[in-house]
This record gives C-alpha cells, structure tokens and sequence, in this order.
C-alpha cells in the first residue's frame, strides 16, 4: 500500500533539506515523504506559494546565502511551530473523537447487556415458575389414580420443554458473554491504537521541535561567521585605500621624478652649448695666439 503524503510531512522535509543545504526539488522531497507524483507536487506548490521568494534566496551569491540565514531560520521555525499545532490539534482532535466513540460503545453495550439480562431474567423466572407449578402438579398426580397418568405424561412434556428452554437460555447467555467479551477486545484494541497514533504524533511534534533547535543552536554560528567575513573585507577595503594611496605618492613621486629629469637635461643641454662655446672660443683664442 502506498504511502499518502501529508501537508505537514513535506513541510518538514522541505525544512530539512533547507537545513541540509539542498534544493527543495519533487525527487528530493519525494524520497523523504513517500506518496505519488502528483500529490507531492500538489503539496510542495502550495509550500512555495506559501513561501514565494525562499528559493531565490538560496540560489545567491555566498555572501547573500550567509545573510538570508537568519530568514530561513525565522521561516523553518514557523514551519516548525505549524507542524507541532497541527499535531498538537489532531491529537485532540482524534482523542476527543476516541474517547466520544468508546463512550458510545460503552453506552451501547450496558443498554444492550441490561435488555438482554432483563429478558434472560424474565425467561429463567417464567421458567421456574412453570418448573414450580409442574413440580406442584407432579406432587398432586402422584397422590391421584392412575387415571391422571395421561397427564402426568403431559406435565412431564411439559417440564421436558422447560428444561430446553432454560437451556436455550444458558446456551443464549454463554453466547452474549462471547459477544460482550469480543467488544470488550475491541475496545482494548481501539483505545490501543489510539494510544499509537498519540504517541506516533507526539513522535513527530518532538523531531520537528529537535530540528528546529538544532537550527536555533546553528544560528549563533552563522552570525559569528557573517561578523568575520564582515571584518575581513573592512580590512581588505582599508588595505586596498592604503595600496590606492602609496600608488598615488609613488606617482607623485615618478611626476617629480620626470620634472627633475627634464631639468637635468634642460641644464646638461645648456652646459652642453657653454661648454661648445667655451671650445669654440679657445679655438679662436689659439689661432690669434699663432697668427701673433
């Protein structure tokens, strides 16, 4: 027999495959509930349409991923407490249901039990009132002549019917006994089963409030890592001003580098021409000196 799927139950498996880090795909909600193709779609549309927007959530970037977690926990814990009432409910629900049906039953059978101890009463009474009165007659006969001896045989008839019918009656009551005592079975085998399946929904209130503390319990670690990751990239974003504002000295510097640069070559061009002009004029000085 094919397992049905239940609102609640895909509730819970699309929380535990969030908490998993998975995709709350048919397959994977599928595998963990049972039930057919069609109610596991069904059910696991109107969880979406009940929490549009989740998904989107958790297909971002790492750094939305760690930020949304805090969402997904508030979104799981409601689930969570939505599973637990729902249980909680149909719990009482069910009791209520039990304990008004064996009420009725008990009811039932007492009418029952009574009518048929009234009834058997009244036979048995009948019963041995006409054993008296034949036992009356049989002592009077057997005082008579053996003229009565037609009747004699007659009450004797008569005594031998009251005898089946007292059995017929036994024979009745050994057969309600059976019929009291299968209720009884019965019974003990309802307020069983409704036993079970209290304790089958308490089962599942309790994993789903474990599962939801277990989230609780994992949200302070998320939040100290989110804190890290915050912390790292202030001291990525102050090195990279830090880097930003040594480049732009070292480009202040290379500016005035390139200007010195300029400088010396504008003065070593114009040492260049004195010193030519200095050659050229020793030149000339030397030739006045020889011509002399």
């Amino acid at each position: 027999m094919q397992v049905k799927a239940t609102k609640e139950a895909v509730e819970v498996a699309a929380a535990q495959l969030i908490a998993q880090g998975e995709n709350v795909t048919l397959d994977a909600v599928r595998r963990i509930t049972g039930g057919s193709n069609s109610t596991v779609a069904r059910l696991l549309r109107e969880w979406r349409a009940a929490n549009e927007g989740h998904e989107a959530v958790l297909s971002g970037s790492d750094l939305a991923t760690e930020t949304a977690d805090a969402d997904e926990l508030a979104v799981i814990d409601g689930t969570a407490q939505k599973i637990r009432q729902a249980v909680e409910d149909m719990a009482r629900h069910f009791q209520r249901g039990c304990a008004q049906r064996l009420a009725d039953q008990q009811r039932a059978h007492d009418a029952l039990l009574t009518q048929e101890r009234e009834r058997h009463g009244r036979a048995v009474s009948a019963a041995l009132e006409r054993q008296a009165r034949a036992e009356a007659e049989l002592d009077a006969v057997a005082t008579e002549s053996e003229e009565r001896a037609q009747k004699v045989e007659q009450l004797l008839a008569e005594n031998a019917a009251l005898e089946q019918e007292r059995d017929d009656a036994r024979v009745q009551e050994g057969v309600l006994r059976k019929e009291l005592s299968d209720e009884r079975t019965a019974h003990e085998r309802a307020v069983a089963q409704a036993d079970s399946c209290l304790a089958a929904a308490k089962l599942r209130g309790d994993q789903a409030e474990a599962q939801a503390n277990l989230l609780r319990e994992a949200a302070p670690k998320m939040e100290e890592r989110v804190s890290c990751l915050s912390d790292r990239l202030e001291a990525v974003r102050r090195d990279l001003d830090a880097a930003n504002a040594e480049v732009a000295e070292q480009r202040h510097r290379a500016a005035l580098a390139e200007a010195m640069a300029d400088e010396v070559a504008k003065r070593a061009a114009q040492a260049e021409e004195i010193v030519a002009d200095l050659r050229k004029r020793l030149a000339t000085g030397l030739e006045s000196s020889g011509k002399s």
